[in-house]
């Protein structure tokens, strides 16, 4: 207060103060000091002033948090406006500045405009050797939540190539970034149902896991089980037990605490011997997951109701 509002170091305390209530998730308080900052600086410093530029990029990114998405877009363009009229249109803030203007164009649906932003901003990324590769792959990621939104799978795909690519690269093939990638490319083959595709990508999911976590990690455990779910799902019911038995040593050998995944396993054990018509098999598993389920919920609990369910559908076969 004894500084007043013409002062620049008045314009930085309501910065701090906004940051302060932002913190606290308290954004419209948080937007109020931001906007005061901003009324200081556009009253002693040019329009373009770095600081004016910052304003306008953080009052665009509260106002992304709050859904508030042209309103953000409208504070992104100004950001972009002061940093280009100070740094160019080469520099590493120019590309933020595109990227932040991308992600609100796809939150308001319009998908082109998006790409358009992202792909100006990669393009800057890519020519600055700093920071090229490591920013590049973020945006291929972005680029290709947009082509999905979009329904162009062959172009999501192609983003997320390239961003697995550079992650290699940068990380290491055997990271956990990388693994994460390799999963969402799996699903996304999974949902186009190419099947053999996906699988590809979820068993070097599965490899790079075991070298992050450990071949008897419960982590590992959770992979195993998700590709014997998908190759039941397809048929593949050998893989599948070959994997779900996986899965289940690991759940057993751990001593998990969690009951209930060693009980869903052999349920779903017995479900694949009984597509399989091995109910014999198929009975032994589910009376195992049952034994687990009676001793933690006891008889009359949705999770045991189901199992009688299951009992019942193999009894019923094995007579027929």
């Amino acid at each position: 207060s004894e500084l007043g509002d013409q002062n620049l170091c008045t314009a930085s305390a309501y910065e701090v103060l906004s940051s302060i209530y932002g913190n606290k998730k308290s954004y419209d308080e948080c937007i109020k000091y931001e906007l005061r900052a901003l009324d200081i600086r556009l009253r002693l410093v040019p329009d373009n002033h770095p600081s004016v530029a910052n304003s306008y990029n953080n009052l665009g990114y509260w106002y992304n948090i709050l859904g508030r998405y042209q309103q953000a877009l409208e504070y992104n363009k100004k950001s972009l406006i002061c940093r280009m009229s100070v740094l160019g249109d080469k520099h590493y803030e120019v590309a933020n500045s595109y990227t932040n203007i991308g992600y609100d164009y796809m939150c308001l649906e319009n998908y082109d405009k998006a790409i358009e932003s992202y792909e100006t901003a990669l393009e800057i990324m890519l020519g600055i050797e700093e920071v090229g590769d490591s920013s590049a792959s973020g945006l291929y990621l972005m680029m290709a939540d947009v082509y999905e939104k979009k329904g162009d799978y062959e172009k999501q795909i192609d983003s997320m190539s390239k961003g697995l690519a550079i992650k290699k690269k940068l990380d290491g093939e055997n990271s956990e970034s990388v693994a994460d990638i390799l999963y969402d490319m799996g699903s996304v083959y999974w949902e186009h149902k190419q099947f053999d595709m996906a699988l590809h990508f979820f068993l070097e999911e599965l490899e790079v896991g075991k070298l992050l976590y450990g071949e008897d990690s419960l982590d590992v455990a959770v992979r195993y089980n998700n590709l014997g779910l998908n190759y039941r799902s397809i048929s593949q019911y050998e893989r599948a037990i070959e994997m779900l038995t996986m899965s289940l040593k690991i759940k057993v050998n751990s001593h998990a605490e969690n009951q209930t995944e060693i009980a869903t396993t052999y349920d779903n054990i017995g479900l694949t011997y009984a597509d399989m018509k091995n109910y014999i098999e198929a009975s032994e598993n589910i009376l195992k997951s049952l034994e687990i389920r009676l001793s933690l919920f006891g008889r009359v609990h949705k999770d045991t109701l189901i199992l009688y369910e299951h009992l019942g559908y193999v009894y019923s076969a094995m007579q027929e």
